[in-house]
């Protein structure tokens, strides 16, 4: 590249208005509907007293359009509130007053219906007089209901939750009620959005948690990027061990969710998901199924459950003693049964077929990759290609098993989805940025890190100008599998990494994000670089606790790697200099510490 081209692309990074990440209001509600929480009311809301009366006076004007503006405040916070003045009213009012306020029925076509609370322009209002008819079962409001449900999943989807939910509480009145609200939900279970997804599968597992339905069970075992949430959402409903002695669609859901609602529990929700939707009781039903047969779906999940047992002290507040069934899957990882099945699946990649069959091709990869089936790494490599529909997939797998060959492939992949020398040009962020083209993004992530595990020097290469990006978490994981891939190419034969490589890992010592001053000092420590010993000393001193901390970290481990001498040196140094007591008690421990190394 030209002098030139450089100049201007880095005076084009100068002046582009950094991007900023953004909080998404439909994904925090979302957040705070699926966790249980109730958030907080803005600091210049109404208090009680005030809505109240506000109700109590449109009630009595019988005016949708009065009580339209007295519902204006958030539903999670204000549904308990608002149930007790509705309560008040519901003997003046009964069910067919409270659907004349919140949903009339109009002729006069969307304009007049938009002035009335269930077709209102605010979602919080249309989210609250769908939460009450609910509540109250207003059965006569299920076809205003289901129509406004339409209308939000276009317009006002900040109340779609809280819609969909309503709609599937409301279905229990009645026959009629379930059928339409059946039919208003089954739309949005492969809707383009994520969310919506999730909120028609959650809404649809409570109207009939018995017989969920062959649709439901499709949504389940479709692949997105909330399939997790989705899990959630329909264990909270339906039992798990019932549908494991169901027909094979039901089976294959059931093992979908045990696998979504372990993997929620590991991220964003807590461990006691797991014991609440009755998933940690499992592990005998899904054994049984594999002394039957052995496919990739029922594996994945009785390891993902194995692996949730023998983590902490789960396996003790479970109702049985899984002993026998944990020999079972140790004795199956140890033979090549499992390498077998994933192979068969692999494939069968060009001629998958409904969601049962993509799902069964996905717990393969997952299997590939947590087991480290170095036997598929070549069927995996060849789904790196931009347009593959299991590309994310076979990322995170090949991320998890060393595979050289697949180089090529990830660099040219990585070339599609983005400019390093562009986005290395522009002013780095101190926090991920929010790019664009999410999922781009997203995959460029995930093909930096699967760098790590392919160690050529055209990767080193490429990963030497990625680990410059603008944006924290790319940095980050393009600096990681810079380490990985020096330390496999240099330090496991002896030889000391390229100066430009430790340069590398010197200068992110400073950077801004301390998620990366710490992935530097990890790197010397993997690397056995001791440098500038003053420089890691300088971030003992580091406001985070988490750098400071792998700061004495890094220190200890590169004095295990034959600098003993020249770290004690420079602590010994430090130590003369002017230090409050707080750090000269944490380098004394460190001085103690390494004492204490042969």
């Amino acid at each position: 590249m030209s002098l030139m081209l450089k100049l201007v692309r880095k005076l084009k990074g100068a002046f582009t208005e950094k991007p900023e990440v953004v909080a998404d209001d439909f994904e925090f509600e979302h957040f705070l509907v699926y966790h249980g929480l109730i958030g907080t009311s803005p600091p210049d809301s109404r208090n009680f007293k005030d809505v109240r009366a506000d109700i109590k006076l449109a009630a009595s004007s019988h005016s949708p359009s009065q009580m339209a503006i007295a519902l204006k405040v958030p539903p999670l916070y204000w549904e308990d509130k608002l149930k007790s003045v509705f309560l008040e009213l519901e003997g003046e009012l009964g069910k067919d007053g409270l659907i004349e306020l919140l949903a009339p029925s109009s002729e006069a076509g969307k304009s007049e219906s938009e002035s009335t609370p269930l077709f209102n322009a605010d979602w919080r209002v249309r989210a609250n007089a769908a939460i009450i008819l609910a509540g109250f079962n207003c059965a006569g409001a299920i076809d205003e209901l289901t129509a406004s449900l339409a209308d939000t999943a276009s317009n006002t989807m900040l109340s779609f939750p809280h819609q969909a939910f309503a709609l599937g509480k409301l279905a229990a009145e009645s026959e009629q009620c379930r059928q339409k609200a059946r039919e208003a939900l089954e739309r949005y279970l492969f809707d383009d959005n994520s969310w919506i997804r999730v909120d028609a599968a959650g809404a649809l597992a409570q109207i009939n948690p018995e017989e969920p339905g062959d649709i439901l069970l499709d949504a389940v075992l479709s692949p997105h990027i909330l399939a997790d949430y989705t899990a959630v959402a329909v264990a909270r409903k339906v039992n798990s061990s019932r549908l494991l002695e169901g027909g094979e669609k039901e089976q294959a859901a059931a093992c979908a969710i045990i696998s979504g609602v372990i993997h929620a529990a590991s991220a964003t929700f807590p461990n006691e998901i797991v014991f609440e939707t009755g998933v940690g009781e499992c592990l005998p039903s899904l054994i049984r199924l594999l002394k039957e047969r052995q496919d990739s779906i029922r594996i994945r999940a009785a390891l993902a459950l194995k692996d949730w047992i023998e983590t902490g002290d789960n396996r003790e507040y479970l109702d049985h003693d899984p002993a026998e069934e944990l020999i079972y899957l140790a004795k199956l990882a140890e033979t090549d049964e499992i390498s077998g099945v994933i192979e068969k699946e692999l494939a069968l990649v060009g001629e998958v077929d409904g969601y049962l069959s993509q799902n069964m091709i996905r717990s393969a990869i997952v299997l590939a990759g947590r087991l480290k089936d170095t036997a598929s790494a070549s069927r995996l490599t060849a789904m790196l290609e931009p347009d593959h529909n299991l590309l994310g997939e076979a990322l995170d797998a090949l991320a998890q098993i060393e595979h050289p060959e697949a180089s090529d492939r990830l660099l040219k992949l990585a070339a599609h989805l983005a400019d390093p020398e562009e986005r290395a040009s522009r002013e780095p962020s101190k926090h991920p940025v929010q790019d664009e083209n999410g999922a781009k993004s997203k995959l460029y992530w995930q093909t930096l890190r699967t760098m790590g595990m392919a160690p050529t020097r055209e990767v080193q290469k490429f990963l030497l100008t990625a680990s410059r990006d603008y944006s924290a978490d790319k940095r980050q994981e393009a600096l990681r599998s810079l380490v990985k891939v020096s330390e496999a190419l240099d330090s496991r034969h002896g030889k000391t990494p390229d100066d430009r490589i430790l340069d590398r890992i010197d200068d992110s010592l400073s950077d801004k994000a301390p998620e990366i001053r710490i992935e530097a000092l990890k790197g010397l420590a993997s690397l056995g670089s001791l440098r500038d010993p003053d420089k890691i000393l300088k971030l003992t001193e580091a406001k985070e606790v988490s750098v400071s901390r792998q700061a004495l970290e890094t220190l200890s481990e590169l004095a295990k790697k034959g600098h003993k001498k020249r770290v004690v040196q420079a602590v010994e140094q430090r130590l003369a200099g002017r230090l409050d007591a707080y750090q000269k008690e944490r380098l004394n421990g460190l001085i103690a510490k390494i004492s204490m190394i042969i």
